[in-house]
């Protein structure tokens, strides 16, 4: 008898434990899983972050050019124009384009866009005296850097520096200015640092190169 009993109590000790681990019918969850969750999450956001380069320094600015600059790039004629409505689509003479007829304010913006800008806009941002920078199916390398360099640029004395997604050209880089144009099959730091720095604000040929 006394082994049954010790049985008979084993069980009710048991069925308590069960019990005491059941909350409205639902099982208790121990208390370092919570923890435990929240602490993987955590690690999972900060890798995250880090891959996006959250947690990097900003890249160093481009500093002033030299007195003297070297003009690259191929002058192109310029086409005449003036402000038209928003909406109201231009022919250019070329993709893409240098000068012509464009929509008034806002332009594009500055610094790196990721989706594709209309040219009545980009050809405002070369009025007042910014660098577009289009480019087409660039390897991943070569966009990551690209976009490096024009945080470089838009960090320091170059804010008025576009860099957007272009579909109208060959693959590689085009770079513009007001009345100038470059094209780049492969990304070159050197060659688009001259350009910037040859055809930016005063040091170019826009009509209104002291705009923002």
């Amino acid at each position: 008898m006394s082994t049954r009993h010790a049985r008979r109590e084993q069980l009710k000790r048991d069925r308590r434990k069960k019990q005491q681990r059941r909350v409205s019918g639902k099982r208790v969850t121990p208390g370092w899983v919570a923890p435990a969750v929240i602490a993987v999450a955590a690690i999972g956001a900060i890798l995250l972050l880090r891959q996006i380069g959250v947690f990097e320094p900003p890249p160093p600015a481009i500093t002033p050019p030299p007195a003297v600059v070297e003009k690259v790039g191929t002058k192109v004629a310029e086409q005449a124009g003036t402000h038209v409505g928003v909406g109201q689509r231009v022919q250019y003479a070329q993709f893409p384009p240098t000068s012509g007829s464009h929509w008034d304010l806002p332009h594009a913006g500055w610094g790196v866009k990721d989706t594709p800008q209309d040219d009545e806009r980009a050809v405002h941002n070369l009025e007042h005296g910014g660098i577009v920078i289009n480019y087409k199916a660039l390897p991943p390398e070569d966009l990551a850097n690209l976009k490096t360099l024009v945080r470089r640029f838009t960090a320091g004395e170059y804010s008025k520096v576009l860099l957007r997604p272009y579909d109208r050209m060959e693959n590689g880089i085009v770079l513009t200015a007001w009345n100038w144009s470059h094209r780049l099959e492969r990304y070159d730091e050197a060659a688009v640092t001259r350009f910037v720095q040859g055809h930016y604000g005063t040091r170019g040929e826009s009509p209104e190169p002291n705009a923002s």
